[in-house]
């Protein structure tokens, strides 16, 4: 129970397949399937996050007054009248097919089921219990994540990605993304791109993706036609 897709893939699928039945399942928390969990999370710093509940997080109260103003100890959950405004950033991964790290939704594909998570000690690794983590998902695959206003940053379960990496191959890109929220940035966005994921040997060749495959099971890279490119 205590372990889940981000503090150990070995022992729990990276994808909680179940999520939506209103069961919570091992595999499943309250980041990466809300639907089914509570919101499990605390990381006990005396400010009700929109990831905390008062039934898990000592952070957070049931209570509500009704100001206009979401205050540090009230929930989103149960005060939408004063919290329910709080801003976001959504977060997509996308096949940066022609390379330029911007994402061209409609052209270049969003790839869902990638897990990502809110590194809040910006160390960049993943706490299990204190950082929450959630799943891309729809169409165009991407995750909306609720936060206070500051400064967060958002860092990617690698193994999450199967054959794909984060940049292009021979310049593999941080792992870890860094953003703003305030009164005047409601919205952030963070698109993150992703590209076959080849050894060494394979950077002096032209590689074409077959993006159908792709499609049909995004953690699969299929790549054909590798042609040397000094031929």
């Amino acid at each position: 129970p205590e372990e889940n897709a981000g503090s150990c893939p070995s022992d729990c699928d990276l994808i909680p397949t179940r999520c939506g039945d209103n069961n919570c399942d091992p595999e499943e928390n309250g980041g990466n399937c809300p639907e089914d969990c509570s919101l499990t999370f605390c990381n006990s710093d005396g400010i009700c996050d929109p990831f905390e509940s008062a039934e898990f997080c000592s952070d957070c109260t049931t209570l509500c007054n009704n100001n206009g103003f979401c205050d540090p100890n009230e929930m989103v959950q149960t005060c939408d009248s004063d919290c329910g405004n709080l801003p976001s950033v959504v977060v997509i991964a996308f096949l940066d097919e022609n390379l330029n790290g911007i994402s061209d939704l409609g052209i270049e594909y969003a790839v869902p089921n990638v897990i990502v998570y809110l590194d809040l000690d910006f160390d960049g690794e993943y706490d299990s219990l204190v950082e929450p983590i959630y799943t891309t998902r729809g169409d165009p695959a991407q995750v909306e994540i609720q936060v206070r206003p500051g400064t967060y940053q958002i860092g990617v379960i690698s193994a999450s990605l199967g054959s794909l990496a984060i940049g292009w191959v021979e310049d593999i890109g941080q792992e870890t993304f860094v953003f703003n929220t305030n009164e005047r940035v409601i919205v952030a966005e963070i698109a993150i791109p992703l590209s076959v994921n080849l050894p060494p040997v394979a950077q002096d060749f032209d590689i074409e993706v077959t993006r159908s495959m792709l499609q049909q099971n995004p953690l699969i890279i299929f790549v054909h036609d590798i042609i040397n490119s000094n031929t």
